[in-house]
């Protein structure tokens, strides 16, 4: 334990592991009522392992903060939205884990990256975040639907889903015209895919194990596609007929 309960002030990465009967955040990593931080210099936040950690505190962390990765926090109820508000220059958040119902993550100017994995009782995602230019969604089972108004997205380049067989469509939606790499992988639920043109800056497009689909629209694919893998086991007709 340090010195009267605080952090040192140099400290910049900070891991917390396997801490079985801890409920709450150290506050000294968050600045709460206009206090000064006690950490200015944090970077990254590990947690991982808390199966007591319920919510998190009110405050904020450093402007400056980089990275949160949050794994296997079971009881988890809530976003960490708040703290991260005013991270101008957020790169990353991941979310591994957990029983939350919901994410929301709204009017941020980050992270630039976003990995959502193995969230079993994930059932929405809202996302309204200006600079999010990767977002990564994985293993989670009871999610119906990829986050709404995704077009609105406009610095979205990546969109990588897997395994996630409660989603039925990827254009419900919408997706940005700005995608550049499109992957989706062991999504079963999905029976089509998006043609039309509507990915104009499409350069690479992976479909790999979608047991539904059984044909590929010939024309609608962007002209300067570059990478293109398809793995349909249960595809009919050749994409060109």
């Amino acid at each position: 334990m340090f010195p009267r309960g605080k952090l040192p002030i140099t400290l910049k990465v900070l891991r917390i592991d396997g801490c079985e009967k801890l409920e709450s955040l150290p506050k000294g990593i968050l600045m709460n009522n206009g206090d000064a931080y006690q950490v200015p210099q944090l970077k990254r936040l590990n947690i991982l392992s808390c199966p007591c950690l319920k919510s998190f505190p009110s405050g904020q962390l450093p402007n400056a903060f980089k990275w949160l990765y949050i794994e296997n926090c079971k009881q988890l109820e809530s976003p960490p939205q708040r703290m991260l508000q005013y991270c101008t220059e957020l790169e990353g958040i991941s979310i591994y884990g957990g029983d939350m119902k919901s994410l929301s993550f709204e009017d941020m100017h980050g992270p630039t990256s976003l990995w959502i994995r193995n969230c079993d009782g994930l059932e929405s995602v809202s996302l309204s975040i200006s600079n999010l230019k990767e977002l990564y969604i994985s293993n989670c089972r009871n999610l119906k639907s990829l986050p709404d108004k995704m077009h609105d997205l406009t610095s979205l380049v990546r969109l990588y889903i897997s395994n996630c067989p409660g989603i039925k469509c990827i254009l419900d939606s919408g997706l940005p015209s700005n995608l550049t790499r499109l992957q989706i992988y062991g999504c079963i639920g999905i029976e089509s895919i998006p043609g039309d043109g509507l990915f104009p800056n499409l350069i690479d497009l992976e479909i790999v194990d979608y047991q539904g689909i059984e044909s590929i629209p010939a024309r609608g694919f962007p002209s300067n596609l570059r990478s293109l893998i398809i793995g349909c086991k249960n595809l009919k007709k050749p994409m060109y007929e």
